[in-house]
């Protein structure tokens, strides 16, 4: 089994969201979330905060954190 690469690296990410005028900080107020999860999320896993960057910046958050989305079904 192969490990998926990311489409974008974290330091991408930042550099997409400034190009658009945005910060963590700000997305994480405009969508009633602590900033610190926000900050954090590179680091930890937290869904929804993964769902509202990757939205905004036009990506999918299976691509900009594969490890996190496994693929094909969950082993029981």
């Amino acid at each position: 089994m192969t490990k998926q690469d990311a489409v974008m690296d974290w330091p991408a990410v930042v550099a997409e969201l400034h190009r658009n005028g945005m910060t963590l900080t700000e997305l994480a107020r405009r969508n009633g979330l602590n900033p610190n999860v926000f900050r954090q999320v590179k680091n930890r896993t937290s869904y929804k905060a993964q769902r509202i960057i990757a939205d905004f910046i036009g990506q999918k958050p299976e691509n900009i954190w594969p490890s996190r989305y496994p693929k094909g079904k969950p082993r029981i």
